[in-house]
């Protein structure tokens, strides 16, 4: 009698089917493929079957090649919800004639496969809902360099040859009654302008290589700096909140190289925002209260606009009917303004609502203080804040600073209804004295008559910074901010400048990030 296990072998012997070798499906493959698919059997076959698949490769490669481009099109980057944001803004901006690809892609085989790579990460975000809200700004590594981008319509050589100064004039609106119009004037200097360490103008940034570390995703926010010039020298800054020994510096700059990202600063590092700026509430209330969509004679208009445009909603709805509100606030404080200007009144709150879509975005749960313009004063704080100090060869930290006084790069802001005496070139030597803001009410040129409608005098005077005693600031300072509050100390002081002596816990600015990181 057979053995059960070599029946069971005979079995599945039987019912298993021989493999087809390879070459034998090959040939069966090749066999269907010329009883259905026969060679030009003649010159003019051959001619027709060339142009048939010459035409499909050509209308491939053609439509290819436009959908690429237009892959690079605001038209293409608006069929996405989630850069409604961008896209609005970019509408509005200085650049809205430049595609989006002339920036974000580098000119090239492998810059065109990145920004694939990259888009298609994003569409897989989109798809599965996991996007950021809102929208991070992109790395600056992950941009094209600004040789390929920047410089081809605006050449550092044509930068160089700037000699006119350059007048920055605009209006803004107090948040009073009478919505009182000022005048802001401000003038840059050229590029290099008398080759003096207090007059290179901006643009001396980029013409240097300048290094800088930051967190990783946050460029507001700069620890580490170095300088290196066309000579050979090398200069090096690190910022006061980094430091725990200064007389040996070099176990902190390790650690900031070590857990932060290094980048050189190019025009984007200013720049950030010129293709998608978002404009502050109150940029944008101003802008419209002074082209006259909403009037300036209607009470506080300025104050509830901006008020109401720097909130966050949860919707376009919700945010519409608090601009709505103006109407109540009229209606329960100015009755006769409520009645005989009704038709202001609605068009002012109609321009507020299309001033918010510019704004914010609730479905991205977006305000523009997200996206800071680093060309404004907080992104030369970064560094020129007062309290990014040299490092001596020795690893030692010396007492001078980045240069932090705003006439390094403009002339000082002139604030009021009527701008005269503009300082155009460096500030006279008496004001560089340390003892200048003590000193200088009893100078001659205080004392000329008139001399307090001069706006030089009003830029600091009109902030109410006056009402401090100096020498009662200097030795007893804690009680004048008791009295008046921190408000003041920002009309001359960033938080960072005050750190210098103060914990920064008691300035909120947060953890000490020094302790953070251990050397291997």
């Amino acid at each position: 009698m057979p053995d059960r296990a070599d029946e069971t072998d005979e079995t599945d012997r039987t019912d298993r089917a021989p493999r087809e070798p390879t070459r034998t499906r090959f040939r069966r493959i090749r066999a269907l493929a010329a009883r259905h698919v026969r060679p030009p059997q003649s010159v003019r076959g051959f001619v027709i079957a060339v142009i048939v698949v010459g035409a499909i490769g050509s209308a491939v490669g053609i439509g290819g090649l436009s959908f690429q481009k237009f892959s690079e099109t605001e038209g293409f980057c608006s069929q996405c919800h989630v850069m409604a944001p961008e896209v609005a803004a970019h509408k509005v901006g200085v650049h809205r004639d430049v595609s989006c690809g002339e920036c974000h892609v580098a000119p090239s085989l492998l810059g065109v496969v990145k920004s694939k790579i990259r888009g298609a990460v994003q569409l897989a975000e989109v798809i599965t809902d996991t996007y950021p809200k809102p929208i991070p700004e992109p790395e600056p590594d992950l941009l094209p360099p600004p040789q390929e981008t920047c410089m081809k319509c605006h050449p550092l050589s044509e930068i160089a040859k700037e000699e006119s100064l350059k007048l920055v004039l605009h209006s803004r609106y107090r948040e009073d009654e009478a919505n009182t119009r000022e005048m802001v004037a401000v003038v840059a200097r050229p590029y290099r302008l008398d080759e003096g360490s207090a007059s290179r103008g901006v643009h001396w940034h980029v013409e240097v290589q300048v290094e800088y570390a930051s967190p990783a995703g946050n460029e507001q926010k700069i620890d580490w700096i170095r300088v290196k010039y066309k000579n050979g020298q090398t200069e090096q800054f690190i910022a006061r909140s980094q430091v725990t020994v200064s007389s040996d510096v070099q176990a902190d700059i390790d650690r900031v190289l070590h857990t932060e990202k290094v980048h050189e600063m190019t025009c984007i590092t200013c720049h950030n925002r010129v293709g998608h700026e978002f404009p502050s509430p109150t940029e944008a209330v101003d802008e419209a209260v002074a082209d006259g969509s909403i009037s300036q004679s209607l009470p506080y208009i300025v104050r509830e606009g901006v008020a109401r445009l720097s909130k966050r909603y949860s919707s376009y709805g919700e945010a519409d009917k608090a601009i709505e509100g103006i109407r109540g606030v009229y209606a329960s404080r100015y009755p006769l303004v409520s009645r005989t200007r009704k038709a202001e009144i609605n068009h002012a709150v109609s321009k507020l609502k299309t001033l918010y879509r510019l704004v914010a975005d609730p479905e991205m749960n977006m305000v523009s203080a997200d996206y800071p313009n680093d060309e404004t004063m907080a992104g030369c704080m970064r560094c020129h804040d007062g309290a990014h100090y040299e490092v001596a060869s020795d690893g030692r930290l010396m007492s001078n600073t980045i240069p932090w006084e705003c006439t390094t790069c403009h002339t000082f802001p002139q604030v009021g209804s009527k701008l005269t005496s503009i300082d155009l070139l460096s500030p006279p030597p008496e004001k560089q004295a340390k003892t200048w803001i003590f000193e200088h009410g009893r100078s001659p040129e205080a004392l000329e008559p008139g001399a307090a409608n001069n706006s030089s005098c009003t830029s600091c005077h009109s902030t109410g910074a006056v009402r401090v005693d100096l020498e009662e600031m200097v030795f007893n300072h804690p009680k004048l901010i008791e009295e008046f509050g921190l408000q003041l100390c920002g009309y001359c002081h960033t938080e960072a400048f005050c750190s210098r002596c103060h914990k920064m816990q008691a300035l909120g600015l947060g953890e000490d990030v020094t302790k953070s990181w251990e050397p291997e």
